[in-house]
């Protein structure tokens, strides 16, 4: 069955839309079941058996599927069932993660795995557009360096700590990098001459999730991006909730108590004040001032990124300052989970998934199991609803663009296969 959500995205109209739209959902089918048959697409998608072997044969002369070896149909009779599956070199894509936290571009194949990867080092990220010439410089060059041929490269995906317009591309406004709004994936489209697709980090991961990781079998889901500051993203039923501002999942402002901390918000009783890295950092006394400010944020950043991969405690004056760091670790951790049993009323989740780095370190994510446990049935409840994401922002970026441009009735398939001709031409022997 077509959503009606999907077939919206299919250019045009009539047959010829229709046949990209299925041909879309038969790749994300085979991402998601490699080995299925041609018989059991057919009954997954509801097509006939002709429609299917047309679009097996267009993917195939495109170099994105292949055959697996026979399976033996149930019972042991009959003639096996040839698989299917998605080629990994077919296609690739880009994905970037900006954030003051990571700035780096990877190569992902069309299985969503990283091949090629490179930091993207940023003295000041203050300027959205100039970032991300720099980000579409260094793209460019990854995939020169990588061996692979441009024209086998569909796209690029952005995750970016912004307010992002996601059905447009285009920042909406700043978060916490202060940017102005401005058209990234047309910036970027004109840079790559390739099409892009942009998400802010959480919904990027989220969306990641939903597809190929932990998520995949929930009707709704929260994803807490736990780093410098807050943040969230929530799906419900395939659908991405973004707001009427684009400014969907600002957790980090729920109301907790007072603090001698100043927000980004301007208020001093947020989660951010009581449960982020920037929160933590205060009070271990690294910061020197309590009120946060923009142009700080790479600063803020460096110094959760050492603390989570534990270079301040190591460099701490003696063990009573290393078990601060962890006591204050487990602290941040209860605030946080005061406030998920906000998110798990508001929005009644099959999953609850914290993602970033504060949600990696063990103490951190401590905290709020004995935050949850410690509240009663109704924490136990979100606890067991509890994971943590094993995708990093680079690629969910990633997985945003083959979601978003390969496995789209948007695909450029002319251009693939093209490639994959020539590709056959240089392979096949000399006449004599």
């Amino acid at each position: 069955m077509v959503s009606k959500w999907f077939l919206s995205q299919s250019p045009g109209g009539g047959p010829g839309s229709l046949r990209k739209v299925h041909r879309a959902l038969a790749l994300r089918e085979l991402s998601k079941q490699p080995g299925i048959s041609r018989a059991e697409l057919a009954g997954r998608l509801g097509l006939s058996s002709m429609a299917i072997g047309r679009i097996v044969r267009e993917l195939e002369d495109a170099g994105l599927t292949g055959e697996t070896d026979a399976a033996q149909t149930s019972g042991g009779r009959g003639r096996p069932a040839t698989g299917l599956h998605l080629r990994d070199q077919g296609a690739y894509v880009a994905g970037a993660v900006i954030s003051a936290f990571s700035q780096e571009a990877h190569l992902l194949n069309l299985c969503g795995e990283s091949v090629a990867s490179q930091p993207v080092p940023l003295a000041n990220i203050a300027n959205g557009p100039k970032t991300i010439g720099l980000f579409c410089d260094a793209i460019t060059e990854l995939i020169a360096n990588s061996g692979i041929a441009p024209e086998r490269v569909a796209g690029a995906g952005f995750a970016v700590a912004a307010n992002v317009d996601t059905n447009h591309g285009a920042v909406a406004g700043g978060g916490y990098l202060g940017w102005s709004a401005f058209d990234l994936a047309r910036t970027a489209q004109r840079a790559l001459g390739l099409p892009v697709t942009v998400n802010n980090i959480a919904d990027a991961l989220l969306r990641a999730e939903v597809f190929a990781g932990c998520a995949s079998a929930t009707r709704a889901a929260v994803l807490i991006h736990c780093a410098t500051l807050l943040g969230a993203s929530y799906m419900a039923n395939d659908a991405l909730v973004c707001g009427a501002r684009f400014q969907a999942g600002r957790i980090g402002h729920f109301p907790a108590h007072a603090t001698r901390l100043v927000c980004s918000c301007g208020q001093s009783d947020c989660l951010n004040c009581t449960a982020s890295g920037w929160s933590i950092l205060n009070r271990l006394d690294l910061l020197a001032s309590s009120t946060y400010q923009i142009d700080q944020v790479q600063t803020y950043s460096q110094l959760t990124r050492a603390l989570v991969r534990g270079g301040l405690a190591s460099n701490a004056k003696d063990m009573q300052d290393t078990q601060k760091t962890k006591r204050t670790m487990r602290e941040a951790g209860g605030a946080l989970a005061r406030g998920l049993r906000f998110v798990e009323l508001s929005f009644d989740p099959d999953m609850i998934i914290l993602a970033g780095p504060l949600a990696a370190h063990d103490d951190y994510f401590r905290g709020v199991m004995k935050g949850l446990q410690a509240s009663g049935p109704s924490g136990a409840n979100i606890a067991s609803k509890l994971t943590r994401s094993l995708i990093t922002p680079a690629q969910a970026a990633g997985i945003t663009a083959l979601l978003d441009i390969v496995f789209s009735p948007s695909l450029d398939l002319q251009r693939l296969a093209s490639a994959q001709a020539g590709r056959n031409n240089k392979k096949a022997p000399r006449q004599v």
